[in-house]
């Protein structure tokens, strides 16, 4: 009966632990470092093109600008927690000081912004070959606010510990929908690329599950949204 008895208690005792570690900062490094991913883009929705991998993403939407977090001074392997909002303004001890992100790019969890709703991991922390940011918390959304709202916007969307499925919401300025899709997620990062003929004000990424968190790397965003016109012809 005693063994029993210290079996049970000892499963009580893990169980416990796994369901206190509700943030991603509360984890220590597995290791290891991966290539990015690639998956098939979804089809197109209404004013929404879709696209899986950056090459392709590249070609319809040249030369914007990419925000890789490697301004952030986090070692390989560390992961921290940061207030959010996150954008140029703002700082994280120890993560990245004021100017560190690109102007025009917000990141926020929802709900929120809470205190360490941000989480940062170095190279390594668990399959990603470069730093990753987003959100620190299982529960929690992610969201990327543009300002001012943009045409397109590309990037690696990290879920950890294992590879999932997100949800991907576009809303505009105002916070009306546009359209939504979903996208695969992986430790290492899987490539979610979208352009729109209506300007893009925001980007809220999530797992239904609340057993991941969503971060992201390498986010290219900006260019103007180009309206879809009808042209028309003169037949002789």
């Amino acid at each position: 009966m005693k063994r029993v008895t210290l079996v049970a208690a000892c499963v009580l005792l893990i169980s416990s632990a796994a369901v206190a570690q509700d943030n991603l900062s509360d984890f220590g490094p597995v290791g290891g470092e991966g290539p990015a991913e690639t998956q098939t883009a979804a089809a197109p929705d209404g004013p929404l093109t879709f696209y899986g991998d950056r090459p392709s993403f590249d070609a319809a939407n040249p030369g914007l600008p990419i925000e890789d977090w490697e301004d952030f001074i986090i070692g390989a392997g560390g992961v921290a927690g940061c207030d959010a909002p996150a954008n140029s303004t703002t700082s994280c001890p120890g993560v990245y000081s004021a100017g560190d992100i690109l102007p025009g790019l917000e990141l926020v969890d929802d709900v929120g912004p809470d205190p360490g709703g941000l989480v940062a991991l170095g190279v390594g922390f668990n399959g990603n070959a470069s730093i990753q940011f987003g959100s620190n918390t299982f529960v929690d959304a992610l969201v990327l606010n543009f300002s001012p709202a943009v045409g397109a916007a590309g990037m690696e969307i990290a879920c950890h510990f294992s590879a999932g499925t997100v949800d991907v919401v576009m809303n505009d300025s105002g916070g009306t929908l546009i359209g939504s899709t979903t996208s695969a997620c992986s430790n290492a990062g899987t490539f979610f690329g979208v352009d729109s003929s209506v300007a893009i004000g925001s980007i809220r990424i999530f797992e239904q599950g609340g057993a991941q968190a969503e971060l992201i790397d390498n986010i290219a965003f900006g260019g103007p949204a180009v309206p879809v016109t009808l042209q028309s012809i003169e037949v002789d």
